[in-house]
């Protein structure tokens, strides 16, 4: 890219500068991303040896798999909030509200939408895709993959409030809060396996953890960004809850007949 713009922007010229404090701010800024990222990261490797611990290599297996086919589908809603990143984040450093409000309820309601459309088939009709794809359903496979597909519904609500923390540079506060409620996932579920529940407990506690992290987010947002709870929860939230209710009872309808 910079050789692309030397190439073609004969006025533009680079130099090296360096400057101390703004090299602490994107250091800063740098590593609680990391610090979130990491705790992401052992939340996920440590549902796993959780599972495997209790329960071997079966469920892990199940598990791993139906992470994937939930990652796989989450891959092309995703691509909504890529593109609209940027002009969420100079939006918000224009102090331009109502546009930020614009794209962040958009982007929101697309990506869910569009990750509703491809998903809800697999919610209604979960054991006949998995054995078309497979040629068999393996043990607890369909469950996982039933309650991934929720989370991932919570989760698709965060996506933005995120990337509007982030762009208001205040995030030490936000990654430490959100990192160690995120990491209670993990001596939740060992404390409820170890008590006898299902494997399936894993997951309701993720699901459970990821309502309260929204609520955080949406906390972090109103603070930090001023940005209006009541009008995120009324334009996205409300509106999916109503369209995957409303989905889930026509989708069985029109397979019962």
């Amino acid at each position: 890219y910079s050789i692309a713009i030397k190439l073609s922007l004969k006025e533009l010229k680079f130099r090296w500068h360096f400057t101390k404090e703004t090299f602490k701010k994107v250091t800063d800024f740098a590593g609680w991303n990391l610090f979130g990222g990491i705790a992401n990261l052992g939340k996920i490797q440590g549902v796993n040896i959780i599972l495997n611990l209790f329960f071997g290599t079966v469920v892990n297996a199940a598990y791993g798999l139906a992470n994937q086919i939930n990652s796989q589908l989450l891959f092309f809603s995703s691509s909504i909030f890529q593109a609209s990143n940027s002009q969420i984040i100079q939006s918000y450093k224009k102090n331009d509200y109502n546009r930020l409000g614009f794209l962040v309820s958009k982007s929101a309601k697309t990506a869910f939408i569009m990750y509703l459309i491809i998903s809800m088939p697999l919610l209604i009709v979960t054991d006949e895709v998995i054995n078309l794809w497979l040629g068999e359903v393996p043990m607890y496979c369909s469950t996982f993959v039933i309650l991934m597909l929720l989370n991932s519904y919570i989760e698709l609500f965060s996506s933005p409030l995120m990337l509007i923390t982030q762009a208001t540079g205040r995030i030490k506060k936000y990654f430490i809060t959100i990192s160690s409620v995120m990491i209670l996932i993990l001596p939740l579920s060992y404390i409820a396996l170890k008590n006898g529940a299902s494997p399936y407990a894993v997951l309701y506690i993720t699901i459970i953890i990821n309502l309260i992290l929204l609520g955080i987010r949406l906390y972090y947002v109103s603070y930090n960004a001023h940005f209006p709870i009541a009008f995120y929860v009324k334009q996205v939230i409300i509106p999916a809850f109503a369209i995957i209710i409303l989905g889930t009872i026509a989708s069985h309808y029109l397979c019962m007949n």
